[in-house]
């Protein structure tokens, strides 16, 4: 009886160094592949430390872009009311020669 446990045993211990050798030989395997995700996670972090400084060098340009186009849809409504207020007392002598109370048709002939 100690002898079949002793080779049970025997056998259990030659199956689990098997097991080792293949583990072994799969880490050593996996080991390059291992590298160049390391290496490939390394150039990734430097890609987006690099497009994080970008998008915080950007903002000023961006804060002014937006401030340039604020100040021009200002400038675009203060023409826009200037030139209703100009041509408002235009349009109503021409609609009085005309005869007509249609302001668009005295239009016309200013354009």
């Amino acid at each position: 009886s100690s002898l079949l446990l002793t080779k049970t045993l025997a056998k259990s211990v030659r199956s689990s160094l098997l097991l080792t050798k293949t583990l072994a030989k799969n880490v050593r395997s996996s080991l390059p592949l291992t590298k160049t995700l390391a290496k490939s996670v390394r150039s990734s972090l430097l890609l987006t430390k690099t497009l994080a400084k970008n998008v915080r060098s950007s903002l000023p340009l961006t804060k002014t872009l937006a401030k340039s186009i604020r100040s021009y849809l200002l400038l675009t409504k203060t023409l826009a009311k200037s030139v209703r207020s100009s041509l408002m007392p235009l349009t109503k002598t021409l609609a009085k020669k005309e005869k007509s109370t249609d302001c668009d048709s005295a239009l016309i002939p200013l354009l």
